[in-house]
């Protein structure tokens, strides 16, 4: 793993604060100061300088990694119509693309649909650089698959990557999104060899934190369904231990969880521990599969079970 840089007592230049603030996000170390670092990268310099886009799109990412996605939002929308006023089809293509990482994250696979097919209108596949093209065809295939087109999500599995691309950080999103599709073709040996070929690719590039991929916890599942005990406890505990460190609440609630559904004792228990966390996170789809898996444990035993679990730790949202 990579060094860890050590974190700045100041910055004043919000572009080096956007930078920053990722580098910082994805070691999964001092959260409320990557925060600190994604908000500085959207307040103007003492020279009146513009600010750039890439950090400030790095910036969001950080954000997404802090669960403040309606800040990200926010910003994202700003520059989207920024970008549209400069009439800066890169910019847009590259807004959109990060708005349907957040939807994904949010549980809304619809919009996430939407901001990729008009991305890929400003910016067709065949002008994207190389290192950012795996990215766009990971959140292109797992919202396929949020949304039920398998079929389409399995053409985009299969198409090549560039040279360039295979070493890149980014190689690991499109391996994790191979990982789920073969989750959803109820294939966990291929599932696990995909989630541990993006952890080792992430872990290459210094990227610990749980909250950039879940891959322990799928790859833990997927070890439990082929009957590897040991190894899907090992993964689940360090998940645990690293979401526990970086403290938002979506990672966290993941890796919960996934450690309820491979430990048979206190699962009930450990099922509610998961929803309560899951209710204080934007990751919907998480907290509706933590809602359905302790609905079905306690429906086990007790018949109100059902009713009980889907009142449990889900806070009010509009």
């Amino acid at each position: 793993m990579l060094p860890v840089p050590a974190l700045p007592d100041a910055v004043h230049n919000p572009a080096v604060a956007g930078i920053w603030a990722w580098e910082h996000g994805v070691v999964g170390l001092h959260r409320e100061e990557v925060r600190r670092l994604a908000r500085s990268a959207f307040v103007p310099g003492a020279f009146g300088r513009p600010l750039l886009v890439v950090p400030r799109l790095l910036g969001c990412r950080a954000l997404l990694l802090t669960d403040d996605g309606d800040e990200a939002e926010n910003h994202l929308g700003a520059l989207l119509d920024e970008a549209r006023r400069e009439r800066a089809a890169i910019s847009v293509a590259h807004i959109l693309t990060v708005r349907a990482e957040l939807h994904i994250r949010h549980g809304r696979p619809d919009a996430a649909a939407r901001d990729l097919a008009a991305a890929e209108a400003e910016l067709p596949l065949e002008r994207l650089h190389p290192l950012f093209l795996p990215y766009w065809l990971a959140l292109t295939m797992i919202t396929d698959l949020q949304n039920g087109h398998v079929g389409r999500a399995r053409e985009t599995a299969a198409r090549p990557l560039p040279p360039l691309a295979h070493e890149s950080a980014t190689a690991a999103q499109f391996l994790f999104a191979r990982g789920v599709l073969a989750r959803t073709d109820d294939d966990p040996q291929q599932a696990r060899e995909y989630f541990r070929a993006c952890g080792r690719r992430l872990l290459q590039h210094g990227c610990v934190n749980p909250a950039v991929q879940p891959w322990r916890s799928l790859a833990a599942e997927a070890a439990h369904a082929l009957g590897d005990t040991e190894e899907a406890r090992r993964l689940a505990g360090e998940e645990l231990r690293l979401a526990r460190r970086w403290g938002a609440p979506s990672p966290l609630g993941r890796a919960q969880l996934s450690l309820a559904l491979i430990r048979e004792e206190d699962r009930v228990e450990n099922l509610r521990t998961a929803v309560a966390t899951l209710g204080e996170a934007p990751a919907r789809t998480a907290y509706t599969r933590a809602v359905l898996e302790l609905a079905q444990a306690r429906s086990a035993g007790d018949p109100r079970g059902p009713a009980l679990a889907l009142g449990a730790g889900r806070r009010s949202r509009p």
